[in-house]
């Protein structure tokens, strides 16, 4: 699920026992990207090829984003 929040501490074990817990780490998972801004028809666009550019979304949900995909109806 994203968007969720995990706080992590880590302690050493060795014979004798286990260790202190270290400072804790806290991190966010991703989530959704948000929708790409200013799509436009590219001037390269001809009978056979429609050719789109876009800026990306303000924020890409804390993981790279990978691909897009062009809906059409």
């Amino acid at each position: 699920m994203g968007g969720r929040s995990y706080f992590f501490k880590v302690s050493a074990i060795n014979s004798i026992g286990t260790g202190p817990l270290s400072l804790g780490y806290n991190i966010v998972s991703a989530t959704n990207p948000d929708p790409p801004n200013a799509l436009i028809r590219n001037s390269i666009t001809t009978v056979s090829l429609l050719a789109f550019t876009w800026s990306n979304g303000i924020s890409n949900g804390g993981s790279a984003i990978i691909d897009y995909r062009i809906s059409y109806d």
